[in-house]
């Protein structure tokens, strides 16, 4: 009789915990304010063409945070033959959403630069069409908001860069010209999305669950795993695209050779995404992952 009563307390508290857990994760998707989120959004990616508005700041950028090495065989031999890259999800998401966003990143990460806007409007068409919560589709909304506004901004200072300065030299260098080559032709801007959004996002959630808050410059404070979330694949997708536009910066400047490999420096991680507390595992991870070549596909897979 003791071990019969014992048992309904128990199943007293744990479903009293798990009906809290519920209203608490309900009460997070409701206070985010998506409306404040999107404004200062666009604030802080129109902060991105300041940085890269004449030839210099980008190549002072470049030889700051882009670093050349050897390659080493034994680890690149590893990593040519398996190129399937593991990455975190929000623990927020159900089965049928995490289906739904790893599906996506791969897509978006096998893109061409040139045809990630047309892949974010066809699976826009295909979350409406499909039974998912009046919740997961607002905060998907709204990373594609997030994840077009970077692109277009992207485009805009490949297009722009040096202005006039640049056409005015009487020997140019032809770096415009060259990204925007290398910008038709890569799949830079859909990989730094997927490696920014997934660890911001992971990030935000724990900080956002466990501190409470995950405050972000410009965009502000959120409340919760799911708030945390939302602002931290919001500011991790802005931070990592700035690495997508001086990445093949250098293919430009200089020419590796194939014993050659680019990488990001610490002080990239460091400066433009602080954030985010990554392993030197996962900072390789992260390199491996923009050094796949443009031919071969890369599978992103859950952790």
């Amino acid at each position: 009789m003791f071990f019969v009563i014992v048992m309904m307390i128990v199943a007293f508290v744990v479903s009293t915990s798990c009906s809290n857990d519920a209203l608490k994760t309900e009460n997070e998707v409701k206070n985010v304010d998506y409306s404040s989120l999107k404004l200062n959004t666009q604030k802080k990616i129109s902060l991105i063409s300041a940085r890269f508005d004449d030839e210099t700041k980008l190549r002072n950028m470049v030889s700051r945070y882009v670093g050349v090495r050897k390659i080493d065989l034994s680890r690149k031999k590893v990593s040519d033959n398996s190129l399937t890259f593991p990455i975190s999800l929000p623990i927020h998401y159900s089965s049928k959403e995490r289906d739904f966003m790893l599906s996506f990143y791969n897509e978006l990460a096998n893109c061409y630069d040139d045809k990630v806007l047309e892949l974010i409007s066809k699976k826009r068409l295909e979350i409406n069409s499909k039974n998912f919560s009046d919740d997961f589709k607002t905060e998907v909304d709204f990373l594609f908001y997030a994840f077009e506004g970077v692109v277009k901004e992207v485009f805009k200072v490949r297009k722009e860069i040096g202005g006039t300065s640049l056409q005015s030299k009487s020997v140019g260098s032809g770096l415009k010209e060259c990204l925007e080559k290398n910008g038709a032709s890569g799949k830079d801007i859909g990989r730094n999305l997927v490696l920014g959004a997934a660890t911001g996002a992971v990030a935000g959630g724990y900080a956002g669950a466990t501190a409470g808050t995950f405050t972000v410059p410009i965009l502000g404070t959120a409340v919760g795993a799911v708030g945390g979330a939302v602002f931290g694949a919001a500011t991790g997708s802005v931070s990592a695209v700035v690495g997508g536009l001086f990445w093949p910066a250098i293919d430009c400047i200089r020419y590796l050779t194939k014993y050659e490999e680019k990488y990001l420096e610490d002080e990239f991680f460091q400066e433009e995404m602080p954030f985010i507390d990554l392993t030197s595992e996962k900072k390789q991870i992260f390199n491996d992952f923009l050094n796949t070549p443009v031919t071969s596909n890369v599978k992103i897979i859950e952790l």
